[in-house]
């Protein structure tokens, strides 16, 4: 079985000071559902790294929730978390996904910037291009506003960039959630088997 590592969301700090953090049980389903052991990460940069490391982890997935740091989010380890995975996932040539937030942080550490966006939280939303023709519900008030050299655009809502990833198809993000089309749209979540090679 494939051990994949996903990264947090991290929930407000508790009236005791813990740190909590926080994973879409959907997630555990769909990767085991596709031969995949759900292997949840710390935001804590470097933890995070040596865990990936030592458990020899075959993918990264990047989770949605919540806006990056520098485009007013309140969760900076995270990015910093995020981004070393990142690096270290491209520097090994191990296939990386990026969803919804994981796309934007993608795109913003690949030299891209965002824009706000309208019409694109908790909308169905029809999507083309050669990853993916069919509809899907987002939930993202950001956009990719320019692609860089590093990075080639894959589907597309209209004008909006739904789906990218590098020239050799290793490092992909999408704008949708796979764990909550699954397991009502196929053509939504297939990407996640197809992406990490999984049974």
């Amino acid at each position: 079985m494939k051990k994949v590592g996903i990264t947090q969301r991290q929930l407000p700090v508790t009236s005791t000071g813990e740190v909590r953090f926080a994973l879409d049980e959907r997630w555990s389903h769909v990767l085991w559902a596709y031969g995949i052991l759900a292997v949840p990460l710390p935001n804590v940069p470097s933890l995070a790294l040596s865990t990936a490391k030592e458990l020899h982890l075959d993918g990264i997935i990047l989770s949605g929730g919540g806006d990056l740091a520098n485009y007013g989010g309140d969760c900076p380890n995270r990015d910093e978390t995020e981004r070393l995975l990142l690096s270290w996932a491209i520097e090994a040539k191990m296939p990386l996904l990026g969803v919804c937030r994981g796309m934007e942080l993608i795109a913003d550490t690949m030299g891209c910037s965002l824009v706000r966006t309208e019409g694109h939280v908790g909308a169905v939303n029809s999507i083309e291009g050669p990853l993916m023709t069919g509809s899907v519900t987002c939930y993202h008030d950001w956009a990719v506003n320019d692609l860089s050299a590093s990075l080639v655009g894959l589907a597309w809502a209209g004008t909006v960039l739904e789906a990218l990833a590098t020239p050799d198809g290793r490092v992909l993000g999408v704008m949708w959630h796979p764990e909550r089309e699954w397991p009502n749209n196929p053509s939504a979540t297939e990407l996640v088997r197809h992406h990490f090679g999984a049974a």
